[in-house]
């Protein structure tokens, strides 16, 4: 509820992404999970969830991410984790990067740096464009 997947998806993509309403995978595949729907942007409601989880003015916490294009982000992490940061930051979450070069990246993550990390993955769903 705290970020803003449209604005992500129009801002850094630039009309060559959709936003997931129903999970990861597209609607068209089989064992997409077409019932389950996405939470909507509502940063007041994700105040009022940290509240009752016990964080009433937020919490601070770390994420490692990669500074190079990859094929499922071509805009890269380090863009993708400071958009994310400045809508986590509306709700009182200080969200600090560090950012690294692919292999480094990977190095580092698999050595348990931070408190979350940005990947992703490839499917083969099909989808064609023209």
């Amino acid at each position: 509820m705290a970020i803003n997947r449209k604005d992500l998806v129009d801002y850094l993509y630039q009309g060559n992404a959709v936003v997931a309403e129903n999970g990861m995978l597209p609607d068209f595949i089989p064992g997409a999970a077409k019932d389950i729907k996405t939470y909507g942007y509502n940063p007041d409601e994700a105040k009022k969830l940290l509240a009752q989880a016990g964080y009433p003015n937020g919490f601070e916490f770390t994420v490692v991410t990669y500074s190079n294009p990859r094929p499922y982000n071509p805009v890269n992490g380090e863009k993708l984790a400071t958009a994310i940061q400045a809508d986590l930051a509306k709700i009182g979450v200080k969200m600090n990067i560090k950012s690294y070069p692919w292999k480094e990246y990977k190095d580092i993550l698999f050595n348990g740096e931070g408190d979350a990390y940005f990947y992703g993955w490839v499917g083969d769903n099909g989808i064609q464009q023209s």
